[in-house]
């Protein structure tokens, strides 16, 4: 604990600190909360939980490192938009259990987002406007991982040109029927990847059925699985 700031950490002890996951609390609920996160000059990735919707961006400073921000239950994007533009090497957005905000944030409009995380979204007011308000904005995006809740409900709103399309399966069976009509429209992706939390036997099957549609569309899905009953090291099976 930084006792001059209530922050939960000392810069002085670790100012080569790369990963910083904050939770909002009280000690954390002042608006110049960016100040002190300023002091980490070698931060790569950031990640806010549960705040509140306060900040002081006129006193955040500019994080060199920083590429991966991380929202998760977290109604700040609005806030500190300008601030993340600003910021000269982040690629990597991630929304977790978030809102949205309307239009869609200019980071994504600038091109600098390269990569994006949408996961278990859906409860938390997104409307189809906007998602596709959204995915319209983010032409940039090359890298996207989603959760299948938005494959079961918006399969025609997710982009169609990516690199990288992986698909994260916890919560929800998705039927082939919405695959197969996702890869009707001939997306153009380099590489799909799907996710699988539990080594059980539907799991595995219903990879075994996606793997068999993308096949039918000449791609071939690459299929992991943790170790574990969470998320842990993943194991890679290519299946085609």
């Amino acid at each position: 604990m930084d006792e001059s700031s209530g922050f939960p950490i000392s810069s002085n002890q670790h100012r080569d600190l790369s990963s910083l996951s904050l939770h909002g609390t009280n000690a954390l609920e002042s608006p110049f909360f960016l100040e002190y996160i300023g002091q980490f000059r070698n931060l790569r990735h950031l990640t806010l939980a549960s705040f509140s919707e306060t900040a002081d961006i006129s006193v955040a400073p500019i994080l060199e490192r920083l590429d991966t921000i991380t929202f998760k239950a977290c109604p700040l994007l609005s806030i500190l938009d300008d601030w993340l533009c600003a910021q000269p090497r982040l690629t990597t957005l991630r929304m977790h259990e978030s809102s949205p905000i309307s239009p869609a944030p200019r980071l994504l409009t600038t091109t600098k987002i390269t990569r994006m995380e949408m996961m278990y979204c859906l409860g938390w007011k997104w409307s189809r406007d906007a998602l596709s308000e959204w995915f319209t904005a983010c032409s940039s995006v090359r890298s996207l991982r989603i959760s299948e809740e938005l494959l079961l409900h918006h399969w025609d709103l997710l982009p169609t040109n990516l690199h990288e399309l992986t698909i994260e399966f916890v919560r929800f069976w998705v039927s082939t029927d919405e695959w197969t009509q996702y890869l009707s429209q001939k997306p153009k992706i380099d590489r799909l990847v799907f996710v699988s939390h539990r080594t059980i036997a539907w799991y595995m099957a219903l990879g075994q059925a996606f793997a068999d549609v993308a096949a039918e569309h000449g791609l071939t899905l690459e299929y992991q699985f943790p170790n574990c009953d969470c998320m842990g090291k993943f194991f890679t099976l290519r299946i085609s």
